[in-house]
């Protein structure tokens, strides 16, 4: 997907080493103290590392506070999603404030019991806005979101609740322009073999297939 130098992979070599000094008992330490070499011109990058034992909150609110600056457009993919409030107020706040949200998911998921809670979504999100686009090439399993043609996040974190707070997850986050050019072309590639959904979708849905997909959504941090 992206191959990256400079300091930033200094950052994602610092949190391969503390987990493989936590789980080999092998004392790696010395690696660290290799002098970097400098980089000229570049761009801002940081890598962060998260799990349950160091804050289940931060992969849903780096997420929230990328969507909560974006002033004209933010662009997601995840293959697995069922959010947590923090998450699902800001995708829906910044696409009420104006904001072009787009969310490209997988027409067909791996997991039954997933794509029943992702669904239970669909509503609220169709309803503030957000266009809605399921992608028909797969399971598409691509985690990415681009803001304003500027930043970009990547990483290992789906936007659902074990991410936030069961996984162990690692993520970077990049301001350039030209990166995220990039990156949002690719997602575009990915949303012309989508369907994007009729606002209305899902509001002819028996109350029997609604209730089901709330009922899985209820046990989000298990799915």
């Amino acid at each position: 997907m992206i191959r990256v130098e400079g300091p930033v992979v200094r950052q994602l070599q610092h949190l391969f080493i503390i987990d493989w000094m936590t789980h080999a008992g092998e004392d790696v330490a010395a690696l660290l103290d290799l002098p970097a070499p400098p980089l000229p011109g570049g761009f801002a990058a940081i890598a962060v590392g998260s799990g349950p034992t160091i804050d289940n909150r931060a992969v849903s609110d780096i997420f929230a506070m990328l969507l909560s600056a974006a002033q004209d457009e933010a662009i997601i993919t995840t293959p697995y999603f069922v959010p947590d409030d923090t998450l699902h107020r800001a995708i829906c706040g910044a696409a009420r404030r104006g904001v072009k949200v787009t969310m490209i998911l997988p027409a067909k998921n791996d997991s039954f019991f997933v794509a029943r809670a992702s669904r239970s979504y669909y509503s609220d999100l169709l309803r503030a806005g957000v266009r809605l686009a399921e992608y028909q090439g797969g399971l598409l399993h691509a985690k990415t979101l681009t803001v304003d043609g500027v930043a970009t996040c990547l990483g290992s974190a789906n936007m659902d609740r074990r991410s936030f707070e069961l996984n162990f997850e690692n993520m970077m986050i990049l301001v350039s322009a030209e990166v995220t050019g990039a990156m949002r072309a690719r997602q575009l590639a990915w949303l012309s073999r989508a369907t994007v959904l009729d606002p209305a979708h899902g509001q002819s849905w028996p109350l029997l297939v609604r209730a089901v997909n709330n009922l899985f959504a209820t046990m989000g941090p298990l799915l």
